[in-house]
């Protein structure tokens, strides 16, 4: 009563391996894509400080046309701003 094995149904080694190498290339991409100079950290970093100046300027432009609005001379005086 002798089973025969019809086919090798396991990974074999070399499977296994090839596997692994491709995960390790993809990983690596990845990293370096998240973390590099140009990555998608970096990049938010820069948005975010971009992001304060412009609020920033635009509170500045604000307080110049309410100070304007204010005064009927067109003249901003330093302590009315």
């Amino acid at each position: 009563m002798d089973k025969k094995v019809t086919g090798n149904k396991g990974i074999t080694v070399l499977a296994l391996t090839l596997t692994i190498i491709v995960l390790l290339i993809l990983s690596g991409i990845t990293i370096v894509g998240i973390t590099g100079e140009n990555g998608i950290i970096q990049n938010a970093v820069q948005a975010k400080e971009e992001t304060e100046i412009s609020e920033e300027i635009e509170i500045v432009e604000q307080a110049t046309v309410q100070t304007l609005g204010n005064n009927n001379r067109g003249i901003i005086e330093k302590d009315k701003l």
